[in-house]
């Protein structure tokens, strides 16, 4: 089994890639759901019967959003508690960072799809404001630079690799 060494920065590159994937992943699913499952009368656009927030699904929905944005939060702080001095190469950094933004983006995403799912099956916009949330705090979760460099502390030889 052969593995691909990518430099630092590449790698840095790599989890905006990712990052960006995800997010169109949720446009192109929402576009998906708007546009080719169509309604019953085949007429392509789903029509929605309104903003209703009498059933049980929306609290639901509500819920896990909500938890998985907490949920988040309190892996990412945990994950960041863990930065030592373990990572002492500038790829054990970068691929240190990464992996607590994939699951931190992954719980964001997956609370999105599920209220994105349950907009469509239902009918209903309400869960349109869930998926909007989501979507606000996925947009915020981005992998920066500078917040790479903030927390791991890097040298001046560091910073120069990553280009920055």
């Amino acid at each position: 089994m052969s593995t691909i060494n990518f430099s630092p920065s590449e790698l840095f590159r790599s989890t905006i890639i990712i990052w960006m994937a995800m997010i169109a992943g949720v446009f192109l699913i929402s576009t998906i759901f708007i546009f080719v499952i169509g309604n019953s009368e085949g007429s392509g656009i789903i029509p929605f019967k309104g903003f209703a927030l009498d059933n049980m699904f929306i609290l639901f929905g509500g819920l896990t959003l909500f938890s998985c944005l907490g949920m988040s939060q309190v892996l990412r702080n945990r994950h960041h508690q863990t930065i030592g001095s373990e990572q002492n190469s500038l790829t054990k950094k970068v691929e240190h960072y990464r992996s607590g933004f994939i699951v931190n983006a992954a719980l964001i995403e997956g609370a999105i799809l599920f209220n994105l799912v349950f907009m469509f099956i239902e009918n209903n916009l309400a869960y349109f404001v869930l998926v909007a949330i989501g979507i606000f705090f996925f947009l915020q979760i981005r992998p920066s630079l500078d917040e790479f460099k903030q927390l791991y502390n890097l040298n001046s030889s560091e910073r120069q690799e990553m280009g920055a």
